[in-house]
């Protein structure tokens, strides 16, 4: 584990040397908003992915921004960058499949369905949206 730490501390490192220089380094912006993420520093995650996304607007980007927003209980926003990152890459199943957990997250389990629905439709052997389907299912015949 000391290892991993030890490169995530070097990797952020250059990372940050990288926008000393070239502030408006995309590829910088999204690679420390990872190395946050992993690090639980949510915050920083947040203000990194947001950088990278205005500077250059890519499914990648609004998919993890959608990740650590729905970490730190932000679930509108997260279904904002979720929708963005499935306008930018419609074949993107696992945005579809967060994209639905967020909504039903917020009892929204009709539309989480037509999601996770989708996000099959594109990887049909995608075993987190297919787990899912059958909980919203059985949600959804609870509440009859």
């Amino acid at each position: 584990m000391v290892s991993f730490r030890w490169a995530f501390n070097e990797a952020q490192a250059h990372f940050e040397e990288v926008l000393r220089i070239f502030p408006d380094q995309p590829d910088a912006h999204f690679s420390l908003g990872v190395i946050f993420a992993r690090k639980a520093k949510f915050d920083e995650a947040l203000a990194h992915y947001t950088q990278a996304a205005e500077i250059r607007p890519d499914a990648a980007t609004h998919y993890n921004l959608g990740n650590v927003l729905m970490k730190v209980d932000r679930a509108d926003e997260a279904i904002a960058h979720f929708a963005e990152a499935v306008r930018l890459d419609p074949q993107m199943a696992e945005a579809q499949n967060n994209w639905a957990y967020a909504l039903a997250s917020q009892g929204r389990l009709h539309e989480a369905a037509d999601h996770f629905a989708a996000a099959l439709r594109i990887k049909p052997n995608l075993v987190e949206a297919r787990l899912n389907v059958a909980r919203i299912r059985e949600q959804l015949g609870e509440a009859r």
